[in-house]
């Protein structure tokens, strides 16, 4: 399954009807926080049905959904290919049971666990700098002039 996608509901619409096709229940994992690092239940959650054999395949649409913390994708990693689960990101099925895109998959988890970390320290100095010289990021909250 390769596709280009231009949005999340693109990605989610043709995944859930390939699992409809196959005739598999689904759980969706969402991350609806807006932090590039703080996880709630859901990847725990996630990685326990791994462990547990209660999914079969992982929709992402690219691994730094997934991996934004080394660890966890070793964890994701470990449990997918010692419970037989397959991770499909949007250019198709990863191969992680093949030693050299295992081993590229934790290096691009490194280069985005790195990225966060710099962006999120960038985007906390201009938020200061702005706060400072009283300027905002975006309208001004009602009732301050």
């Amino acid at each position: 399954m390769t596709n280009n996608f231009e949005t999340l509901e693109d990605f989610l619409g043709t995944h859930l009807i390939y699992t409809y096709d196959n005739g598999w229940e689904y759980e969706l994992y969402i991350d609806t926080g807006k932090s590039g690092t703080l996880y709630k239940g859901w990847m725990m959650d996630l990685i326990s049905d791994m462990k547990n054999k209660k999914l079969h395949s992982i929709f992402s649409y690219d691994q730094s959904r997934l991996d934004r913390e080394p660890y966890l994708w070793n964890m994701i990693c470990a449990e997918s290919i010692n419970n037989d689960v397959s991770i499909y990101f949007k250019e198709g099925l990863q191969d992680l049971k093949n030693e050299q895109n295992l081993f590229l998959s934790k290096l691009i988890s490194l280069v985005n666990n790195f990225y966060t970390r710099i962006t999120s320290a960038k985007l906390k100095t201009t938020y200061r700098e702005k706060m400072l010289n009283a300027k905002t990021h975006g309208k001004l909250p009602y009732g301050i002039t």
